[in-house]
């Protein structure tokens, strides 16, 4: 049946019923009337069933009811009722403050456009989400006051009501951190290799420009694990604060032993070589050029392919204490030479005190390679 049929058969049900209601009115009006009548002198002996004498507007209302039909029948047929098709969706996102039924359905039939403009409801925030029922939706539109005649509802049983959000990959995030920590640690990035575990989830943020702010402990020196701190914004907004974890291990070439080194014994370049080593396995002191160490001896027995350190190798001892030792003087371009007793152990390029013969008065220089202790 088309809701033009459906319209007709319901007014002309209405009329019928408005029409009936008429009659009984009416009968009810004659009958008091004759009542009120026949108490009066005027009426006196007249029966109830004969016609009484009434003004001529009474009459017309009386004996013409049609008018009074007709008039009821053409103000129910201005509001005719409809029927509608509510096709739900299974989701639906929501960028407006408010859910409406055009959000979450599709409507159609004579008065959709109403019905679509109806709200259900404070829309969810970003990220979040509600869950609308298809019996909701139907309770909304009956409870709005519009001349439905029947509601089919179609499609999901539920819609997902989302907020507008943007969704930033699990990926994306450790991504960004690898080249924070990149433009922030001393080495290059051919040097290092840096393991990052992703966060437990993507990020779920409102629409508009994210940046995440990194920050980690200002003591760290890129070597080994640490927890970085991601201060998410958009817009320029603080929006989400999260936690990540990495580490950072660095590679550089350094000196290690070509051969087994004997304590005491000097070192030659021949004793040796660079390898690649991990920065964080390495102690402090570590040497990176092989000219540095030679001449030096080792402090204990150092195996092959062990790194050299300051504390495994020291300068070698060129003058020793007690030993009298060459001194040279240099002013200007001239170069005076004595002797003199050394007051310590001194090894090349370091510092040693020493004492005058002739005035006992102490004094400093420097240990040249050949044991000289020069003064400058």
């Amino acid at each position: 049946m088309t809701p033009v049929a459906r319209t007709c058969e319901t007014g002309f049900g209405l009329m019928e019923e408005v029409r009936e209601w008429v009659v009984r009115t009416v009968q009810s009006v004659r009958t008091a009337s004759c009542l009120r009548r026949l108490d009066s002198p005027r009426h006196a002996g007249r029966k109830c069933c004969e016609r009484p004498i009434m003004p001529s507007k009474e009459k017309f209302f009386i004996l013409h009811p049609s008018s009074f039909i007709l008039f009821v029948s053409l103000f129910l047929l201005a509001y005719p009722c409809f029927a509608l098709s509510v096709a739900l969706k299974s989701e639906a996102t929501v960028a407006d403050p408010m859910i409406t039924i055009g959000d979450v359905a599709m409507v159609s039939g004579e008065g959709a456009d109403a019905v679509t403009a109806l709200d259900l409801g404070s829309a969810p925030e970003a990220g979040a989400e509600r869950r609308l029922t298809a019996a909701a939706v139907a309770t909304r539109i009956r409870g709005a006051g519009l001349a439905v005649e029947s509601i089919e509802m179609m499609g999901a049983p539920v819609v997902r009501v989302m907020g507008p959000c943007e969704r930033i990959s699990r990926d994306l995030v450790a991504e960004d951190l690898r080249r924070f920590i990149e433009s922030k640690m001393p080495w290059t990035a051919s040097e290092a290799e840096i393991e990052i575990a992703r966060p437990p989830q993507d990020l779920v943020l409102p629409p508009g420009e994210v940046v995440v702010e990194w920050q980690t402990d200002p003591h760290y020196r890129y070597v080994g694990p640490a927890a970085f701190r991601g201060v998410v914004t958009v817009d320029g907004k603080p929006c989400k604060t999260i936690l990540c974890r990495a580490k950072v291990e660095a590679y550089t070439e350094v000196v290690v032993a070509a051969v087994s080194l004997a304590a005491g014994r000097p070192v030659s370049l021949d004793d040796v070589t660079l390898e690649r080593r991990a920065v964080s396995t390495l102690r402090d002191g570590a040497f990176l050029d092989p000219g540095e160490v030679a001449g030096m001896v080792p402090r204990v027995s150092v195996a092959a392919g062990q790194a050299l350190t300051k504390r495994l190798v020291s300068p070698r001892m060129a003058v020793k204490r007690n030993q009298l030792v060459t001194v040279e003087t240099q002013s200007g371009g001239l170069a005076v030479t004595t002797e003199a007793r050394a007051d310590m152990d001194g090894a090349i390029g370091s510092i040693v005190t020493c004492t005058n013969l002739n005035s006992k008065q102490p004094f400093q220089g420097v240990v040249r390679a050949d044991g000289v202790v020069v003064i400058r």
